[in-house]
């Protein structure tokens, strides 16, 4: 602690406490600023504007809103050119440097919405001014502050009762009985939002609740309810970090973590409020505070009565609800609704992100001496821009630079109507090798050899597998384009909600939701091999994937934060398999196939003409090629999505086509008797395959266990990517039940339902192998072409869109250009090829043991779809909003410039 001048934090205490308080300051309160509205005045007006136009603001006339603009152009002497219309907007240009000003548009063809764009690009010191305040920041129930006065001078963080006797094991909480735990695991969001305050040049207050050490501020009542508890241990007994609660001690001192830097400021009160018996309020108002940031603990004692006692003195309070914390939840829930009744009768409650992400861009701000909130509105219309921009202009502007990537796509997630829930612990490494874990394609093709086999042989298999990766290309790239400038979980049925035309977009999403959302041999084949009188039954099979379905939910529920070390570790295990096993059938195999076995003979055991064959043998490749869009259900969970998710969707698919292609050829060299090997008795034709190149047990079951781990990696994140699919789904109120799927768990930010509802139908599904195997490998094929339809339907809206005219560009950084229509066209045809081929049988004579029943399911499943959207779906099912985007292709788009007056007028009736 330090005296007034002396280097170090600045400490008040009731000690110094300055009798003449000044309780009663007149405050103005104005109307929340969110969406303000402005009537044209008849002639010129000789006072400013009431307030500078802000992104969001609504007129009632377009008329009304050119005016307000351009006479506070004027006032403020920013030289501005004329409003020329583009596309469906009007556009007000800087006329010394042509950037954009404003943009107005009309949204729900009711009223005009303004948008800011570039208006940090501005040289104009006094453009620069209006953005002083910077914007609201996002909160319950109204945009916090109200006035919208958020700068250095003006707003502060209060930072309640960090201190060990509260925080530290051994201090005086932990001795009442009570748990610590759920205080301890907000330090480091707290220290994030310290750090955005501090990085902004905004001021930090800190409190501590203590006595005198002679604790003659403690009242007897006070000490009577700190020993009533199970110790017997109360204020001014002796602990661990000295007497509990009283100056000057080691446990009254603030944590480590968030420990005062020189000139922050120390209230010590005697009780649980921070203005009662100090002079914090005669601080606050010496530097002109009125609005506080207010964070720690507890939130039902120390932070409700600090709120309540703001409030009442006039401070606009925003308290942030995951950067406190209560000893019981029960507590903590009802503490920070109670804030916000009344329409804000104690302030307003928000999220951290939002928070301190509008303090590290006005950080970012400071440190570059651009003023304090340009980047705020930078930050406001980032969607905006990346709706308007090609990914040239995007990288000029390097957003990626100017804040933290998670908060970027935080804001970007946010525009499209969804609060970030999810904790973004994903990399590019990680996410490729999520990704190629579900591809996988080399194993995924080890499964399914013998269809293949039967149908054409080995040649059918190469050249198809060839052809099928270079059309699988054609949509990976198409999907990744998408999923750039859309990166949310529902994935697919976002897409086409964003994309369809909007009469029928929510339609189209909710059915192409229901079709995205439809390893045990390897271990059973293993125990056949080493022990010949074992017989493998169903439910052998059944039981085992019983198992392995709730080691993936344990894992997914329990070690999220783990997933990306998992994928880089498995990324890596499964290349080194890859290797291990082809070179050592390679190696081992003494007796290979002759090349023209595997690259000419042609193989027909289906019992259908040779045509009618070919076709069947590219099911093979096509089963070997899926699920390669799983990083997009993944991207509320990674680090800078929009850019990372696109490159993790083509990488896989690219190493999947070459692991698959060389373990094709290795394979079909390797083989042996093709009956013998698909009548095997280990049920696995390739660990037949294995022992017939190794003749070793104990080889083939070393190179079976290196992929059955291969395919576990697989399982755990297929959970992963089918419950975000799921949430996503339940979130959009797609499903029954959705409020209770839809709900994420708070501490570990996982979709807890969605995970176990994931397993349950995985276990479902797979009981239908205790009756029949047909039906078995129905479910199969229905959820290989629910995915491809899925698929299907995405790219159908995006060319549907381009060729109308509604979505000619797709907007994110990672862009096909001219080639994007022509690699969608291709992705779809292949795509409806496929999803066509997957309901033909496989062997003839057809039967009713070997029919395929794909066709009949399918059918079902969109009869289902159809119906319950037209029975609830179509009433609850909500879908992503792109929430005052604007769709204009380019920003500087001069070609509008001459349109006629006819042009204009129905521009803005548009």
């Amino acid at each position: 602690m330090s005296a007034p001048g002396i280097e170090g934090p600045v400490v008040l205490s009731p000690d110094n406490i300055q009798p003449n308080l000044q309780n009663s300051i007149h405050t103005t309160h104005l109307p929340p600023n969110d969406l303000p509205s402005h009537q044209p005045q008849d002639g010129p007006s000789n006072e400013p504007p009431a307030e500078p136009p802000r992104v969001g603001m609504a007129y009632e006339s377009m008329a009304a809103a050119k005016k307000h603009i351009t006479d506070w152009c004027a006032r403020e002497r920013i030289p501005y050119s004329v409003w020329k219309a583009d596309r469906r907007c009007w556009v007000l240009t800087c006329k010394d440097k042509n950037n954009c000003l404003f943009r107005l548009r009309v949204k729900n063809t009711e009223r005009p919405v303004i948008s800011i764009l570039e208006a940090h690009t501005c040289s104009s010191l006094s453009f620069r001014r209006t953005a002083q305040t910077g914007g609201p920041i996002k909160a319950t129930p109204y945009n916090w502050p109200h006035d919208a006065s958020l700068a250095q001078s003006t707003t502060a963080l209060v930072l309640v009762d960090m201190q060990r006797d509260f925080c530290s094991p051994g201090g005086f909480l932990e001795h009442q009985g009570e748990d610590i735990s759920p205080i301890t695991k907000i330090i480091p969001s707290l220290q994030r939002l310290l750090q955005a305050f501090r990085g902004a040049g905004f001021p930090v207050y800190h409190t501590r609740e203590g006595h005198r050490h002679d604790l003659t501020t403690l009242s007897s009542r006070e000490a009577f309810r700190s020993q009533n508890n199970t110790s017997g241990l109360g204020i001014g007994y002796p602990g661990p970090l000295g007497r509990f609660m009283v100056r000057g001690e080691e446990g009254h001192d603030t944590i480590p973590e968030l420990y005062p830097v020189p000139g922050e400021p120390v209230i010590d009160k005697p009780g649980r409020g921070a203005f009662s018996h100090t002079d914090f309020e005669l601080l606050l108002r010496n530097k002109g505070i009125q609005n506080l940031v207010i964070a720690g603990i507890a939130t039902d004692a120390s932070i409700s009565s600090t709120i309540r006692e703001a409030t009442d003195r006039g401070f606009d309070c925003l308290l942030v609800e995951d950067g406190c914390a209560a000893k019981d939840p029960r507590l903590q829930k009802g503490a920070c609704e109670s804030i916000a009744l009344g329409g804000g009768t104690f302030g307003a409650t928000g999220k951290l992100h939002h928070i301190a992400g509008q303090l590290e861009f006005l950080a970012h701000e400071r440190r570059n001496g651009l003023g304090s909130g340009g980047l705020v509105l930078l930050a406001w219309r980032l969607v905006e821009l990346q709706q308007q921009k090609t990914s040239s202009n995007i990288r000029a502007m390097s957003t990626e630079k100017v804040f933290r990537n998670d908060v970027q796509e935080d804001v970007m997630l946010e525009n499209l109507g969804y609060e970030p829930e999810l904790r973004r612990t994903f990399g590019l490494l990680g996410m490729v090798g999520f990704s190629f874990s579900i591809v996988s394609s080399w194993n995924a093709l080890g499964g399914v050899l013998i269809i293949g086999v039967e149908s054409g042989g080995p040649p059918v298999m190469i050249y198809s597998w060839i052809g099928i990766c270079i059309c699988s290309l054609a949509v990976a790239y198409s999907m990744a384009e998408i999923c750039s400038a859309y990166p949310v979980a529902g994935g697919q049925y976002s897409w086409v909600a964003l994309l369809a035309p909007p009469r029928v977009a929510r339609g189209l999403s909710y059915v192409t939701g229901w079709f995205m959302n439809t390893g045990a041999n390897f271990i059973l084949g293993q125990a056949s091999l080493s022990f010949p009188g074992y017989t493998i039954e169903r439910w052998h099979t059944v039981l085992v994937t019983y198992l392995i379905a709730w080691i993936c939910a344990g894992i997914n529920i329990y070690g999220p934060h783990l997933l990306d070390r998992i994928s880089k570790a498995a990324i890596t295990w499964n290349i080194t398999a890859f290797v291990a096993v082809v070179v050592t059938i390679l190696a081992c195999n003494d007796h290979k196939q002759p090349a023209s076995f595997v690259f000419k003979d042609f193989e027909n055991l289906s019992g259908f003409g040779s045509a009618y064959c070919a076709i069947l043998g590219l099911l093979q490749s096509c089963f070997g090629m899926n699920c390669y869009e799983s990083p997009a259900h993944m991207t509320e969970e990674m680090k800078n999505a929009s850019r990372e998710a696109p490159k993790a969707i083509v990488i896989s698919v690219y190493i999947g086509a070459i692991t698959g292609f060389i373990f094709l050829v290795s394979v079909c060299f390797c083989i042996g008797d093709i009956a013998s090997t698909a009548e095997s008795p280990t049920g696995v034709p390739l660990i037949e395959i294995f022992y017939n190149s190794t003749q070793s047990v104990v080889g083939t079951c070393f190179l079976t266990s290196a992929m059955f781990v291969v395919g576990l990696n697989a399982s755990i994140s297929l959970t992963a990517t089918g419950s975000r699919s799921l949430f996503a789904f339940a979130r959009d109120r797609g499903l029954p039940f959705s409020s209770t799927i839809a709900k994420v768990e708070p501490t570990r930010q996982v979709p807890v339902y969605a995970i176990l509802l994931t397993c349950v139908v995985q276990m479902a599904l797979v009981s239908i192998y205790f009756g029949t195997l047909t039906g078995f490998n129905t479910v199969i094929s229905i959820a290989t072409e629910g995915f491809y339809l899925s698929y299907a339907m995405a790219l159908l809206v995006r060319v549907i869109a381009y060729f109308t005219g509604y979505v000619k560009v797709i907007p994110g950084p990672y862009t096909l250009g001219k080639w994007s229509v022509w690699l969608n066209l291709i992705g779809l045809l292949f795509l409806v090829f496929t999803s066509i081929t997957f309901n033909f049988p496989t062997l003839s004579p057809v039967d009713e043991n070997n029919m395929n029943y794909t066709s009949a399911a399918i059918g079902v499943i969109g009869l289902i779809s159809i119906v319950t959207w037209i029975t609830t779906g179509r009433k609850q099912f909500t879908g992503p909003q792109i929430l005052a985007v604007d769709v204009a292709e380019s920003v500087h788009n001069e070609t509008s410039s001459g349109a006629s007056k006819d042009e204009l007028e129905a521009s803005e009736k548009s």
